[in-house]
This record gives C-alpha cells, structure tokens and sequence, in this order.
C-alpha cells in the first residue's frame, strides 16, 4: 500500500526546485570574460560591467557585452576590432583604460595596454574540464 507524501515535503521539494531553477538562470546571464595578455598568460572572471565603449566613425558606441563575441586588440594597443555575435563587426578605439573582472582570487583591473585579446563567455560553459589521451599502451 502506498503512503502518501507529507504536504510539508512536496513544498519543501517545489521550492527547492525553483530556487535551483532561479539560480542556475542567474549563473547562465552571468558574462564571463577571458583575456588573453601580452606577456602570454590567461585571465578568467566575471564582468561588472554591462557594456564595452568604443569611439568609432560614427561616434561613441556603447555596446552591450552581451552582443559582443570578442575583441581583438591591435599592435598600438588603442585600436580594436569587435565581432559581435551576429556576425557583425567594428573597428575603433577602445573608451576604457582598464578592463576589469572578478576573477577567483578577487576583483582585477587589466590595462588595456597589456590585453591583445577578449572573449565573452556566457552562461556556465566552462570549457575544457579534464583531457585523457588513451594513447599509451600501458596499464
């Protein structure tokens, strides 16, 4: 014979459920940068900011990180080119001196001048977890 379920648990279980639902759709808007630097070394974190500022031909662009695909920042280090995630891209200079991001061991502020280049993560892919080649014939 079954047993019903405690009313108490099923809204114990609900809730849980729409919490994990809330917060995994929070981590999933949240914009991760990696910037790859000048001397060869690789950034990761969690962008403050909402917006990337470039003066173009056109004028003062605001674009919003979330369209932004990646940056590449050129040899003058003032000049950049961004491709956008519809394809699109801009070329102009770049309306910030610093870039700045959470990374794991605290909030970070990267000179432009040392950046050659960004992309925007979003959501929880967190790329590459663990490699195994399998070639060697060993046990």
């Amino acid at each position: 014979m079954k047993r019903p379920v405690p009313l108490g648990v099923v809204l114990v279980l609900v809730a849980f459920a729409v919490t994990s639902w809330a917060e995994r759709d929070k981590t999933d808007q949240q914009l991760r940068l990696e910037l790859s630097l000048s001397d060869g070394s690789r950034l990761v974190g969690v962008a403050p900011a909402t917006s990337l500022r470039i003066v173009g031909p056109v004028g003062k662009i605001s674009l919003p990180l979330a369209q932004v695909r990646s940056v590449k920042f050129n040899e003058d280090r003032e000049t950049v080119s961004v491709r956008l995630v519809n394809g699109d891209r801009l070329s102009g200079v770049l309306d910030m001196r610093a870039i700045e991001m959470k990374a794991l061991f605290g909030t970070v502020e990267v000179p432009v001048a040392e950046c050659r280049s960004m992309v925007v993560l979003k959501g929880s892919d967190n790329g590459l977890v663990l490699y195994y080649t399998f070639d060697d014939d060993s046990d």
